[in-house]
């Protein structure tokens, strides 16, 4: 019985430290008021839709950004894609959104130090 309580009280930590980053926020917390005894799996239900449609859309993101002739239309449809979606709203998961601006960002710092680099050759030739 002690090791339930331990594991209930270990929850509830992680549960305060997922707020305390910002990874859960306050329509978290509403979410959580909509389930009842008729849906009780319906938070991980909403959840896992979340985890599946922001999967999807980073991956489409990532392979709209490793096309050698990006399309910045095809990047900027997944990224809105992935803060639009209602579950995103539900979850308060800004997590994600930042990650896709960190993705976007780093692709464009490659591609200028590859630019840089190409130039520098050019001029050196």
């Amino acid at each position: 019985m002690a090791g339930v309580a331990q594991l209930q009280r270990q929850l509830v930590e992680y549960r305060h430290s997922l707020f305390d980053e910002g990874i859960l926020g306050d329509y978290f917390k509403q979410l959580e008021q909509l389930q009842d005894e008729s849906g009780p799996d319906f938070v991980i239900q909403v959840a896992t839709s979340f985890n599946n449609d922001s999967e999807n859309h980073l991956h489409k993101l990532t392979e709209a950004l490793e096309q050698e002739s990006v399309d910045f239309e095809k990047v900027v449809y997944h990224v809105l894609k992935l803060k639009g979606s209602s579950s995103w709203y539900l979850l308060g998961l800004s997590i994600f959104y930042h990650i896709s601006c960190v993705v976007i960002m780093k692709f464009i710092f490659d591609r200028y130090l590859k630019l840089i680099s190409a130039l520098q050759i050019s001029l050196l030739n």
